[in-house]
This record gives structure tokens, sequence and C-alpha cells, in this order.
């Protein structure tokens, strides 16, 4: 009788099941593409070498993906990352600018490895996030050391 019972109960359960896993979807499927802003890198520079104490400057050419836009639908941001952005470790150095273009002295020492300069495109009415990120090698525009001079005006 309790072996009977059980099969019952199973059964039940499986008419249950497929009655329910044979119901209308009702789900909303009524995908719209959306205009997406991106940087187009192709022919522009993604790498820099720029001296301590200099000027980096980046003109991004932003495009979108159906039609333009202004640019102040959007907000951007800037950022220095070291170790040409090791997204996991996402240690931020600095933000350097929140203008379109950087245009911005690069006061950070050398690193053995590059740092990456990131630009984040936010929609202001999506929210949606683009990322470009470029790769810029820091060099010493003053070496270290230690400078010693020695003799009088008279001698060369």
């Amino acid at each position: 009788m309790k072996k009977n019972f059980l099969g019952t109960i199973f059964c039940l359960l499986i008419m249950i099941g497929s009655t329910v896993g044979c119901s209308e979807d009702k789900g909303n499927y009524d995908y719209v593409n959306i205009n997406e802003a991106y940087v187009d890198t192709v022919g522009q520079k993604t790498s820099f070498v720029v001296g301590q104490y200099e000027v980096l400057d980046i003109t991004p050419n932003i495009k979108f993906t159906q039609s333009d836009r202004k640019e102040t639908d959007f907000t951007y941001k800037w950022v220095l990352y070291p170790n040409s952005y090791v997204q996991a470790n996402n240690t931020l150095i600095a933000v350097l600018s929140e203008e379109k273009n950087l245009n911005t002295v690069i006061t950070q020492a050398p690193l053995s490895t590059d740092y990456a300069v990131v630009l984040y495109i936010t929609d202001k009415e999506t929210g949606l996030v683009s990322q470009t990120t470029y790769i810029v090698s820091v060099q010493a525009s003053i070496l270290s050391g230690i400078m010693v001079l020695h003799g009088n005006n008279q001698e060369y």
C-alpha cells in the first residue's frame, strides 16, 4: 500500500510539472537595438610614450552604432591604472580628467611596466558605459643620482 501511495504521488508530481512546463510564456521579447558609443581606434594611436612631467594628449574618435549624438549626452572619465590595467586588481591610481579629450601633465613615476589609461564613456540617458584602454609608457625626464662638481671658474 505504501509503495502504491508513493507511486501515485510521483505520478501526480510529474503531471503537475508537465502542466506547468507547457504554460504560455508571457515574457517581453521586444528587443530594441541601442545607440552605443564606442571609440574608433582604426588608424589611431593606442599606445603612447611620454616623459614624466610632460603633457599627455589623446583625442578619441568617438562613433555611434546607429546615429550621431551630442557630446553633452555623455560623461567622460579618464582613469590611470598601473601594470597595463589588470582588471582583477583594479587599483586606481588617479582620475586624470573628466573631459572628452585628455590633455594633462603626467606626474606619475616611471614603472618597469606600462600604465593603462582607460576612457569611460557613460550615456546619461541609458547609463550604458563603454570603455577604451590606451597603453602609456612613462619615461624619466630627470634621472636619479648625485652630481658632484669640482673646480674653480678658471678650469674647464
